[in-house]
């Protein structure tokens, strides 16, 4: 609804055309932002700004650099006045993080802690993180080695601990015990000593089997010797996993018990009781073997399911080599709608082509390679498919032929290769709900107007759009000239000030086009409640300067 109404735009979109990530436009953005300011819903700091207004009993706390203005006796900042807070968030480079993370244990019911954009903090600054028992979410930023032993001995409450960005590549087995973990982000592998250590280990899987609530486990590296392969079966309440092959410990690239333990555990995984089928959540796997054989993927097997279960996934991505072709547990999986086969320096055979397109029940599928083998999508190929893409490098990519009745459900076709040529024989006018084009931003000027043309002559009208490096960077650069020009012109007139000379209504509201292509009204949305403009509010916390605001007000 808020998209519609243009108060945010979409940034980034999931497989199944679900936005993920969304932004405020820039003028929304201020006036939601002084609005939240002013109702002491968030307060804001800087370098540039170290005194916030209205900088007490906020819920919800940004903290940009740091300095002296910090300190509990003169700052803006008391112990009292942070006995409210909830969320912090802690960027910049000040070489200031010891006196930031001070004022952070003081926020006694701190429930979410952000230090991802933080890049001077060490690990010796998080000591007394632990005091904080009621953290719920902690990131961390890529200066970080390893974890303080406080946050394994008492945040008990934790239930998200993102560790992407850091430098951590073992975890003791303590974190995996946290009672109320739910989310685990990074690319770790569980310390040998606790491995070696059979009492640990057995107190380790008696408790992933019988009190963990691990949900998502994204992600881990495994060389083939014990680790969280071998525990994969006991998170009864896994529902999402990221595996990165390594090769072996022995220095061999593969090895049977290697691609026998990875079988095993990814079998586990996808194990369901049949009463239970579809009411678990969906089932999430990557598996990237990039490091290893082109034969390790094309390797794993199942079993033949047990009597009263089936093997159950929603999403399934396979990044690595696949020189024996689709592993064969792909078509063992029920429930499978979401496939993405990335071999980068590799062509996709005709085999491993009509293997993909023999999965009746998927609904998006995106093929990463260097080139495919020429194939044809017969009458009745992927009938329920809605999202097709393709991302091919090959200087001469080649596309599959699609007869009609072929992914007769498409709605999206994406074709993101920066050497396409004209249409490559791909007849679009069969596609009976296409409703968008997606080409690469590098392709030649004729080719963009060969794929406006094909567009133009659907009776749909796809929309036609653009993606890729080219792109970006002369929108990026856009960007920055048009800030440097509002910057350089500004009035710095405070925020308080920029608010009030805001036009807020103007003569006619901005229409919305109809989803109906063939329709040629429009309709003019109604006025949205205050209310609803607030409950995003903590999302927009990046500065937006009052000259940007101006100008985008000028033009309308």
């Amino acid at each position: 609804m808020l998209i519609d109404r243009n108060i945010v735009r979409s940034i980034d979109t999931r497989n199944n055309a679900q936005v993920k990530t969304c932004r405020t436009h820039g003028i929304m953005h201020e006036f939601v932002r002084h609005k939240s300011v002013s109702r002491r819903f968030i307060a804001a700091t800087s370098s540039d700004r170290p005194t916030a207004p209205y900088g007490v009993n906020a819920r919800h706390l940004s903290i940009h650099g740091g300095d002296a203005t910090y300190k509990p006796s003169g700052g803006a900042y008391g112990k009292k006045g942070l006995s409210r807070v909830r969320s912090v968030t802690l960027s910049g480079n000040s070489n200031a993080a010891a006196d930031a993370i001070s004022y952070v244990v003081m926020c006694e019911l701190l429930r979410v802690l952000d230090l991802e954009e933080c890049s001077d903090l060490e690990d010796g600054h998080l000591k007394d993180i632990g005091k904080l028992l009621y953290l719920r979410y902690l990131s961390l930023g890529s200066s970080i080695t390893r974890l303080p032993k406080s946050i394994t001995g008492k945040l008990h409450s934790l239930e998200t601990l993102d560790l992407r960005r850091t430098k951590i590549k073992t975890l003791p087995r303590k974190v995996i015990e946290l009672p109320h973990l739910l989310h685990l982000f990074g690319r770790f592998m569980l310390e040998k000593d606790d491995l070696k250590n059979a009492s640990k280990n057995r107190k380790l899987r008696k408790f992933l089997s019988e009190e963990s609530n691990l949900q998502t486990l994204a992600g881990f590296d495994t060389d083939g010797e014990e680790g969280f392969l071998q525990f994969v079966g006991q998170m009864r309440k896994l529902r999402k996993m990221k595996i990165w092959c390594k090769p072996c410990a022995d220095g061999s690239s593969s090895s049977n018990n290697y691609w026998t333990d990875l079988s095993k555990a990814i079998q586990e995984f996808t194990k369901v009781p049949m009463v239970y089928a579809g009411n678990q959540g969906a089932r999430s796997l990557s598996v990237n073997s990039e490091e290893c054989s082109g034969e390790l993927l094309s390797s794993i097997d199942f079993e033949t399911c047990p009597d009263g279960f089936i093997y159950e996934m929603t999403s399934l991505k396979l990044q690595g080599g696949l020189l024996g072709g689709l592993p064969p547990f792909v078509t063992m999986l029920s429930g499978l709608t979401e496939l993405c086969i990335s071999s980068a320096a590799a062509t996709l055979t005709r085999d491993l082509l009509s293997a993909l397109f023999g999965l009746r029940c998927l609904l998006y599928l995106k093929l990463i390679a260097h080139q495919l083998e020429s194939f044809e999508m017969r009458n009745g190929t992927l009938p329920s498919l809605e999202r097709l893409c393709f991302v091919l490098q090959s200087p001469a990519p080649a596309l599959p032929a699609m007869e009609q009745g072929a992914v007769r459900n498409l709605v999206s076709l994406q074709l993101l290769c920066p050497w396409l040529d004209g249409l490559l024989g791909m007849n679009i006018r069969h596609l009976q709900r296409i409703k968008e084009v997606t080409i690469h931003a590098g392709v030649t000027a004729r080719t963009r107007q060969d794929w406006e043309g094909a567009a133009k002559n659907h009776p749909n009208r796809p929309t036609l759009k653009t993606v890729g490096e080219t792109q970006e960077e002369e929108e990026g650069s856009s960007v920055r000239e048009k800030r440097r020009n509002c910057e350089s012109s500004a009035d710095d007139h405070g925020l308080d000030s920029g608010i009030k000379r805001m036009r807020l209504s103007v003569a006619e509201p901005p229409r919305i086009q109809q989803a109906d292509a063939a329709s040629s009204s429009y309709v003019v949305p109604s006025p949205l409640p205050r209310e609803d403009v607030l409950q995003f509010a903590g999302a927009v916390m990046c500065n937006v300067s009052v000259a940007q605001m101006d100008e985008a007000l000028d033009a309308v």
